[in-house]
């Protein structure tokens, strides 16, 4: 299953629309992932199997955000500073669980949170 994602930015307030991000059950042909568009100031999902990483849009050539690689915050790190980032966080409405280091679509800087929604088929 895939997990639905929300992204927001704790630099300029930009928050995504719900992303699916992950394998559903639909086979292994279905492998959704995300990207920033600088130009559009927006993130893109993309069945990376399938489609060209390019901006549906602008048709900007785009570089997919590192679900898996070292960008996450490690998750051995106390819960106390975690806890404390959460309170701290303008986006509180959604929980924001975790800080992670991919730049923001609309300031580029990375100070996104991500919010997990719930998971996809």
């Amino acid at each position: 299953m895939g997990d639905i994602y929300k992204f927001g930015c704790e630099n300029c307030g930009y928050k995504s629309k719900e992303l699916h991000i992950g394998l559903g059950m639909m086979g292994p042909e279905y492998d959704m992932s995300a990207a920033p568009c600088f130009k559009c100031k927006t993130i893109r999902t993309f069945n990376i199997v399938k489609e060209e990483v390019r901006c549906k849009r602008c048709k900007s050539e785009l570089e997919l955000y590192d679900f898996y690689g070292e960008n996450l915050d490690n998750e051995d790190e106390p819960t106390s500073k975690e806890e404390k980032l959460i309170e701290d966080s303008k986006f509180v409405e959604f929980g924001w669980y975790e800080n992670v280091d991919f730049p923001c679509p609309k300031c580029k800087n990375p100070m996104m949170r991500i919010g997990v929604m719930g998971i996809w088929d």
